[in-house]
């Protein structure tokens, strides 16, 4: 019973990576690193959640939920525009704190906090906290019913509920 609980935790925690991956590219410089494993779509949508038709940014709402996972790995935008923090074992798709906004400038996609500072860009490293949900659990209380379909039907896969204030690009050693 206690390794199937600690293989669950370590599944929440590399999805908290692969989400953190995915906010610390889209706070980076450079062009956006698209992920070849996604099939591609023409389809651009705008909701409540996308600030920009290009680039699909999941928004939770306001929640005081208590996850103690840390994800992190690279962010990277898929052929969907979905945002993907990528780990070693996989991705997940971070499902954002209100407080965060994307900016896209050309092939350029920056997460950015409240006061405009980057906190993630895609192609470079980024970690966040927060937990790994299934479907099952996007309830209404964590994400409106346009914002759930759009993410269900743009972006599958595993999902990483990402506490506010936790996003934040790694130092670089050297």
């Amino acid at each position: 019973m206690r390794s199937r609980v600690t293989g669950r935790r370590v599944l929440l925690g590399l999805a908290a990576l692969a989400a953190i991956s995915l906010s610390t590219a889209a706070c980076g410089g450079g062009s956006a690193t698209q992920d070849p494993t996604t099939p591609s779509s023409t389809a651009s949508t705008n909701t409540a959640s996308s600030t920009n038709a290009e680039v699909f940014f999941p928004k939770q709402k306001p929640a005081k939920l208590g996850y103690e996972e840390l994800q992190s790995g690279e962010l990277v935008r898929d052929a969907e525009g979905c945002l993907r923090v990528r780990y070693q074992g996989g991705n997940v798709v971070p499902l954002w704190p209100a407080n965060l906004e994307p900016s896209v400038r050309g092939d350029e996609v920056q997460v950015l906090d409240g006061e405009g500072r980057v906190v993630g860009r895609v192609g470079e490293k980024i970690s966040m906290g927060g937990g790994g949900v299934t479907e099952e659990m996007l309830t209404e209380d964590i994400l409106d019913r346009r914002t759930k379909r759009e993410l269900l039907e743009r972006c599958p896969g595993a999902y990483f509920l990402v506490q506010e204030g936790t996003v934040r690009v790694p130092k670089q050693e050297g």
